[in-house]
């Protein structure tokens, strides 16, 4: 008896066989069972044995020949032996029975699975080796304008290329007036004031103040608000001069208070302040207050004390950032000798000040001293003195003709010339030992060291004289 059978591929060993090719194989096995209808005892012995296997080759054609659920025909053949075995089978159903089926019917719907075999599927995509089925979801949309409503649009059309004229004629009229929504949004345009400094502010270079805006428009603009005035020349409004001997004087010399109204509404901006030719001991103070209103309510406040010289000054350490319209000074000094309070001149305000270059370190500071003197008829003469003032020599080097600093010291040279004076403070962190309040002696003369269009270095010498 022949048996053949086709190696299943998840049954046969790994990469044995070619992928995807199926494969036979025969045996020859064989077991006989014979019987006799009466038992005659016979003496024989047979013995039957398979030499060496031999693979015998098979071929099997199956066909539905009638309209019978199940019909077989088996042709097998072994080919390449020594004999020929033909062999047919007809195998068919005797009769009709029936298959057992459950059917379910749904809103799916199966079709065929085009490309979705085992090895037309994209790699691990799917379950390995499971069933599926392919099935689509019907689907049906119904879409409906429930309620209107209104999309505001905007349209810009633009004619990007050359213009074309065309005859056309239009007449519109309007057949029913009806309300459009509409925004509107002006804008005007008006001329406000408006003034811009940029300083890149220190407390090392050398500073000039030249306007002094402690003196209002007017020149008028101090007032006694504590205090007796003392009999005589000795007005608050003698503050604004520039002869530091033309004081104020007042009876007493404790809480003192001198206003001053800058008459500019928008206040102005103070970091350098000096209060000049004054009589207060080591041991008096004066306090600052700034503010907006005349009420002194939430005011900046400080206090200066004076120092071996007649002249107090005051640098702000940092660039003021509020304007103040009204500074009130408060004196005292309740150990004064002179037995009344005395200052000369106050000035403050926004002073300019050299960036990066400066003047040189050798700084000359030369004492003037003035005496009425009588000639007598010896060799001798009777003097009275009266004041000791200073010249201040200051030397610039190197100067870029194109920066700043050289551009403001041209501005002060055209306001002042050798007429009018300017407080100069080339220490502002000592202010009171080189500072002057003077005039120019004479107009510099500038030597320039001119190496092209943006190249040119200047250097001058000046002297600023508080005699003059």
């Amino acid at each position: 008896m022949n048996v053949s059978y086709t190696e299943i591929y998840l049954i046969a060993p790994y990469l044995t066989t070619n992928y995807f090719e199926g494969s036979a194989g025969a045996d020859l096995a064989m077991q006989v069972d014979r019987q006799l209808g009466d038992v005659v005892t016979l003496g024989a012995e047979t013995e039957r044995r398979i030499d060496q296997p031999q693979t015998l080759a098979s071929q099997v054609e199956r066909q539905v020949l009638g309209e019978a659920p199940l019909a077989s025909q088996v042709s097998r053949a072994l080919e390449g032996a020594d004999k020929s075995l033909d062999a047919q089978v007809d195998r068919q159903v005797a009769t009709a029975f029936g298959l057992g089926m459950e059917a379910s019917s749904g809103t799916l719907k199966q079709g065929s699975c085009a490309h979705e075999g085992y090895a037309t599927r994209y790699y691990l995509t799917a379950p390995y080796l499971t069933d599926f089925v392919c099935a689509a979801l019907g689907m049906q949309v119904e879409r409906r304008a429930i309620e209107r409503f209104e999309v505001g649009a905007q349209v810009d059309r633009r004619i990007l290329d050359r213009p074309a004229s065309w005859q056309m004629e239009v007449e519109r009229q309007i057949t029913k007036p009806h309300d459009t929504r509409m925004q509107v949004q002006r804008l005007t345009g008006k001329i406000l004031p408006m003034q811009v400094r940029k300083v890149l502010y220190n407390t090392y270079n050398i500073r000039i103040l030249a306007d002094f805006p402690s003196r209002g428009s007017t020149g008028s603009n101090w007032e006694l608000k504590n205090g007796t005035q003392a009999a005589g020349d000795f007005s608050p409004n003698n503050l604004n001069t520039d002869i530091v001997e033309q004081v104020f004087r007042s009876q007493e010399t404790t809480n003192i208070q001198l206003v001053c109204n800058t008459q500019v509404d928008s206040g102005v901006y103070v970091d350098t302040l000096a209060i000049l030719n004054h009589n207060l001991s080591a041991s008096g103070s004066v306090q600052v207050d700034a503010s907006v209103g005349a009420s002194f309510s939430n005011p900046l406040t400080f206090v200066i004390t004076p120092n071996a010289t007649p002249n107090m000054f005051w640098v702000a350490p940092s660039l003021p950032l509020q304007a103040y319209k009204y500074w009130r000074f408060t004196f005292n000094d309740n150990r004064n000798r002179d037995g009344f309070l005395q200052v000369g001149t106050i000035v403050f305000g926004s002073a300019f000040i050299f960036q990066g270059e400066n003047c040189v370190d050798t700084i000359i500071r030369t004492p003037k001293h003035f005496a009425d003197k009588v000639q007598t008829e010896g060799f001798t003469s009777v003097s009275n003195d009266r004041a000791l003032r200073y010249s201040l020599g200051l030397e610039f080097r190197s100067l870029d003709y194109n920066r700043e600093n050289y551009a403001l010291l041209q501005q002060i040279f055209g306001t002042c010339r050798t007429s009018l004076k300017a407080l100069w403070i080339p220490t502002p962190r000592t202010p009171e030992r080189f500072a002057v309040f003077g005039k120019l002696a004479a107009l510099p003369s500038e030597q320039h060291n001119s190496q092209g269009d943006d190249a040119d270095y200047v250097s001058f010498s000046l002297e600023v004289d508080e005699s003059l």
